[in-house]
């Protein structure tokens, strides 16, 4: 029943996000996502076909896997497949924005994992972020969503943002709070599309609209 409920509810959103899409007439800024975003160890650089074997070696890690949500690609044909899609940048059900980061940190020039974030034209964005153990608790998270949450205020006209974390994550919720964002009851924000357990946080942003 629960499972049930909670796709009754993905499909009402989704038709809502499309009633608004039509009826906004928003239009996202051309450079929305298709630019490089540096800050000071990190290049955010949107993903292409070219990046999958880069990345392979971390999609492939389970330990980037959250429990119950993400689970490994079957294979590298089948990771730059998926990434060859992702350069359309059009959400799955082509209401919004789909913005895919790879990073890469200046200094040795490696790749440590992705961002992402999925822009609707009412105003919303739900983000997120897939660090390697190894870099994990040294603010390069922090570091990584502030430019993409400043990309989103400017040429994404995104006023709310949503993300979500596992109920145990301590370290997820440290992180987001440390940019801002507060818990929020999972029923106020259906397009964060928490699964069971998770929980949502929610912060304003100050929308600059694109030129």
């Amino acid at each position: 029943e629960e499972a049930a409920q909670r796709l009754r509810a993905f499909f009402a959103e989704r038709r809502r996000r499309r009633a608004a899409t039509r009826a906004s007439g928003v239009r996202f800024a051309a450079e929305l996502g298709r630019r490089n975003l540096r800050t000071a160890r990190l290049v955010r650089e949107p993903i292409v076909a070219l990046h999958a074997d880069a990345l392979w070696p971390l999609f492939a890690d389970p330990a980037m896997a959250r429990p119950g949500r993400d689970a490994p690609p079957p294979s590298l044909a089948w990771l730059s497949a998926h990434v060859a899609q992702l350069e359309r940048r059009i959400a799955p059900d082509g209401s919004g924005a789909s913005l895919h980061w790879a990073l890469r940190e200046l200094a040795s020039g490696d790749y440590l994992g992705w961002a992402q974030a999925i822009a609707q034209a009412d105003g919303t964005a739900a983000i997120d972020i897939a660090l390697t153990p190894s870099r994990r608790r040294h603010g390069l998270g922090a570091e990584a969503l502030g430019a993409v949450l400043e990309e989103l205020a400017q040429h994404g006209s995104t006023r709310v943002v949503h993300a979500v974390a596992g109920k145990d994550d301590a370290a997820a919720g440290a992180l987001l709070g440390s940019l801002g964002f507060c818990e929020v009851e999972p029923a106020a924000c259906p397009q964060a599309h928490p699964a069971s357990g998770e929980r949502v946080f929610a912060r304003r942003l100050s929308s600059v609209s694109p030129d």
